[in-house]
């Protein structure tokens, strides 16, 4: 694998905030999911899953993913200005890291 830069990193805007809920044995559970400009993780709602509500996603709220040499897409994490955000290429790295000894491991 060639050195993971910024070019690994890839950030999709976050355009609103869509709370679900989920009726369980234990009552409801509601869950938080940030719909992005690309809208891909909204082809499906699970079983008895509905949305609630769409709140607007405060300005500059981002998806973090981090990119491989094949084209695969790994989540990181989420970005909002003002807080405190960490190193992308530094989380990547240890991600691939990890994958890697637990490739090695599960091959022994």
């Amino acid at each position: 694998m060639k050195p993971i830069t910024e070019d690994n990193i890839v950030k999709d805007c976050i355009v609103a905030i869509v709370v679900t809920e989920t009726p369980t044995k234990d009552g409801n559970f509601v869950d938080m999911r940030y719909l992005t400009d690309d809208m891909e993780d909204w082809s499906y709602l699970v079983d008895g899953e509905r949305i609630v509500g769409v709140l607007p996603a405060p300005s500059m709220a981002f998806e973090v993913y981090g990119v491989d040499d094949n084209g695969k897409t790994y989540r990181l994490g989420t970005e909002f200005e003002g807080a405190s955000n960490p190193n992308w290429v530094n989380v990547f790295k240890r991600m691939m890291k990890n994958m890697t000894t637990l490739k090695y491991h599960k091959d022994l």
